[in-house]
């Protein structure tokens, strides 16, 4: 089934002239209240397995429209997409959902009534209305714009802040320009000027796709947790199907105690992508703080055997199980393909690659080898753990692998050489690692020196 909608806006309603929005409304998808339906619990097919809907809005001159990002959803019972697009004035949706003949279990329920509410909810979206300015006069502020995006992309974020701090001066009102000056404060761990950049960026825009998520992460980093709830919140209310929205808003729940209502943030995300790696793991975290063993591994397991995982995955789902003591033979099984897999990425690494990357893939090799040295020692198996740890802490300045290698140390009764590695941890520049100078105190109280030359 197929239905084609044109329509010309007309301005004239003080409704949409005063929101300076547009209600972008579609046909019921033929998806039935879970509440109403009897046993079997069936899903009905929509005419033919697929309704398409194809809306056309043309707008009045000077006029300009915010699309909201396009929607893929898929479930193992169907899938839903949308698509927005503009062609010059004229507003294009399309709008598909397809459905399989099947009949659901009572633990697909859940699942099938938050895929039918992000449809509903989707299908209710606003597209944001504004003035088109007037063509700018000649300047060199696109050019600085995108040399601007060039020295952020390439890593140089002092420079890409420098030049949008320019760009900004000269052009206030640009359309994304104190968005990408928000990010490089926030890689600059700015994070102060970084909110103040993501409101500015919300006073001209005050539904962009990502802003109240970037403020949300950078009220976050300043330890305001309700106030970065609330801008969550608040990007999920202006973009309803933002799974990144969802499921940073689930860590933060997490960090603040609140696991249940973490879990079912992450349950949310992961309807809008079921295929995220990430997300499952985080998933898995909520479910380990709420004491769900069971669902923990799950969640586990399915972000480390779907498609071929990352070594960011592998290590993720063994650091979280490490720290809580739990299915270590599992969490060694993690780090261990994690390692194999980045070694075989950096074995055949160009140098173009590395300078891409950015070393990235060496920084997570050493991740890696202190994760897996740490479960070994947690494990009892000292003599496996400590070419590890030594290892990892060769390459890294990170305090916490210096405690690591301390405590191998002291549980194999190397109580100098553990004290130079909880002297080192507790002084390292930008990561120190709190629980070491109590360590090293300790250990010179018991009459432990650290050893000369």
């Amino acid at each position: 089934l197929t239905l084609t909608y044109t329509a010309t806006v007309k301005f004239g309603l003080a409704s949409v002239v005063e929101k300076k929005a547009l209600w972008v409304s579609s046909p019921s998808m033929m998806l039935p209240d879970p509440e109403k339906m009897a046993e079997p619990w069936r899903v009905p097919l929509a005419p033919g397995g697929r309704t398409t809907v194809r809306v056309a809005y043309t707008l009045p001159e000077g006029w300009a429209a915010e699309l909201p990002a396009s929607v893929s959803l898929t479930q193992p019972f169907g899938r839903y997409r949308s698509q927005y697009t503009l062609d010059g004035r004229i507003v294009r949706i399309e709008r598909v959902l397809e459905i399989d003949d099947v009949t659901l279990e009572a633990d697909a329920r859940p699942m099938y009534t938050i895929f039918r509410k992000a449809i509903g909810d989707e299908r209710r979206r606003e597209i944001g209305l504004r003035d088109l300015p007037p063509a700018p006069a000649a300047s060199t502020t696109d050019a600085l714009y995108s040399e601007a995006r060039a020295a952020l992309d390439a890593g140089r974020f002092a420079q890409g802040r420098d030049l949008l701090l320019k760009l900004t001066a000269e052009r206030p009102e640009h359309p994304q320009a104190w968005l990408d000056l928000g990010r490089a404060y926030t890689r600059l761990s700015e994070f102060t000027l970084a909110q103040k950049a993501f409101e500015r960026q919300i006073t001209i825009n005050p539904v962009d796709a990502f802003a109240y998520n970037h403020l949300a992460l950078s009220l976050s980093s300043q330890g305001r947790r309700d106030e970065a709830e609330a801008a969550f919140r608040k990007q999920i209310e202006v973009s309803p199907l933002d799974k990144l929205a969802h499921r940073n808003l689930g860590g933060l729940l997490l960090d603040m105690g609140r696991p249940d209502e973490a879990v079912r943030m992450l349950e949310t995300a992961l309807s809008v992508d079921r295929q995220d790696a990430f997300t499952r793991v985080q998933l898995g975290r909520a479910y380990l703080a709420a004491k769900n063993m069971d669902k923990a591994v799950e969640a586990f397991e399915t972000a480390t055997n779907t498609g071929t995982p990352s070594p960011f995955i592998l290590n993720d789902a063994a650091w979280r199980l490490v720290q809580h003591g739990a299915e270590l033979p599992r969490a060694r099984g993690y780090a261990e393909r994690g390692v194999a897999a980045a070694t075989g990425t950096l074995a055949t690494a160009t140098v173009a690659q590395m300078a891409a990357w950015r070393l990235g893939p060496v920084s997570q090799l050493v991740h890696l080898w202190d994760t897996l040295g740490w479960i070994a020692c947690a494990q009892g198996d000292l003599s496996a753990a400590q070419p590890w740890l030594e290892a990892a802490q060769e390459f890294s300045d990170v305090g916490e692998v210096a405690w690591h290698l301390g405590q191998l140390y002291e549980k194999q009764g190397r109580k100098p050489a553990a004290l130079v590695m909880y002297t080192r941890a507790a002084s390292v520049l930008g990561s120190p690692w709190p629980e070491a100078q109590a360590d090293a105190e300790r250990l010179k109280r018991d009459g432990v020196s650290a050893p000369v030359g």
